[in-house]
């Protein structure tokens, strides 16, 4: 029991210190495997309500095991498996055969592959009890289980669990300062700008053309009332209606038209978005997108975007006709340090993507004939941790 504790302490210290969360997870999936006498073990975060899991930890896990956790087939999918009753019935799954036992039907041919006999699935719950994971332990022997082994499983899920909610806070706090970083920022291009026209109406009453400088204020009074007007009237968040009256003004700069589309109608926020998050997610794609079409001839100088909803979904979607995104690019731009701007410029789509998940929202990215679209769905209503019978497994 001593060496138990031993590595238990172990994964205490790892979880403490808040290293890199992948690494973190790693490591504790390694000691359970090791103190289970596991072949392999695997911790597994749920993503949205219809989807499968993210393999978010790993120790020897068989590439095709976990190809099959992340992209399940159609067959896998037709009943819940071992880590979704798991996470239904919040209690360890315990099988002692994976060839004999029925509520692992669904991943038996990849488990023979891979030499695996029993299997373990513990709950991962936060704070709040709700569900976000397992911790899988997986073994070449069948039989039971000492019940000495399935207790210390629970104890490393618990500190999967304090270690998945440490990092995700820690981002939600990055959210926020890049929020708050986008909002000064955006401010300063604004102030620069009014600075440039104080300058051009000196300039012209300096010259003796007073009559010149009414109407170049004529003129930028009217085309900020225009602008204010018509994202006003499809926007009723003022976070994002402010966000998005200095983010046109600031894309005219470069010669970009941002336009609120007609039939748009933003009236609140999508649950579980608040408006740190929301400034994140509409400021990042905003400016990913007037990046792209800024380079390109004048009448593809344009950024659309649009708010809907129906009766089960938010729906943002923000489109640009830009050079697009290379086919081979388009899955990885979401993730961290990845950018097609330059070295450190690779935070924002990641902040992006995370926050997104976090509102077990989706978000997909379109190639279009001329540009690409990027599209983000959010629940109409918060959705609880429980998972319905008729789940992937």
């Amino acid at each position: 029991m001593s060496s138990e504790l031993e590595t238990l302490l172990a994964v205490s210290r790892a979880v403490a210190e808040g290293r890199d969360l992948r690494a973190t997870l790693d490591r504790i999936a390694c000691e359970a495997a090791h103190v289970a006498g596991a072949r392999a073990a695997s911790i597994l975060i749920q993503r949205a309500r219809d989807q499968p899991f993210d393999v978010a930890g790993a120790y020897r896990l068989g590439e095709a095991y976990q190809i099959a956790i992340e992209r399940p087939t159609h067959s896998a999918t037709r009943q819940p498996g071992p880590s979704w009753l798991a996470i239904e019935h919040d209690t360890q799954v315990v099988v002692e055969d994976v060839r004999t036992d029925t509520r692992y039907r669904p991943w038996r041919r990849v488990a023979r592959a891979e030499g695996y006999r029993g299997f373990v699935s513990t709950p991962l719950r936060d704070r709040q009890a709700r569900a976000i994971g397992t911790l899988d332990v997986y073994r070449a022997e069948p039989g039971p289980w000492p019940p000495d082994q399935l207790q210390m499983l629970a104890l490393f899920a618990r500190h999967a669990a304090t270690a998945i909610q440490t990092a995700r806070l820690i981002d939600h706090q990055r959210q926020q300062v890049h929020a708050l970083r986008r909002l000064v920022a955006t401010l300063e291009e604004q102030r620069h700008e009014h600075a440039n026209r104080l300058h051009t109406i000196a300039g012209l009453i300096a010259i003796g053309e007073p009559e010149k400088a009414r109407r170049f204020v004529d003129s930028v009074a009217a085309g900020q009332d225009e602008v204010r007007r018509r994202i006003g009237e499809r926007v009723h968040d003022p976070t994002l209606r402010g966000l998005l009256v200095a983010q046109a003004a600031i894309a005219e700069q470069r010669g970009v038209t941002l336009r609120v589309a007609e039939r748009s109608r933003l009236d609140g926020l999508p649950p579980g978005v608040d408006e740190a998050t929301a400034v994140t997610i509409l400021g990042n794609l905003v400016d990913n997108a007037v990046d792209a079409a800024a380079g390109m001839p004048a009448p593809r100088r344009r950024v659309i975007v649009t708010f809907s909803s129906n009766g089960r979904k938010m729906i943002w979607r923000v489109r640009d006709h830009g050079p697009g995104i290379p086919a081979e690019e388009r899955e990885a731009i979401f993730d961290r340090g990845v950018s097609g701007k330059g070295e450190h410029r690779g935070v924002g789509l990641y902040l992006v993507a995370d926050a997104v998940a976090r509102a077990q929202g989706t978000i997909t990215v379109r190639p279009l004939k001329e540009g690409t679209s990027v599209t983000v769905s959010f629940p109409r209503r918060a959705q609880v941790a429980a998972v319905s019978p008729d789940q992937k497994g």
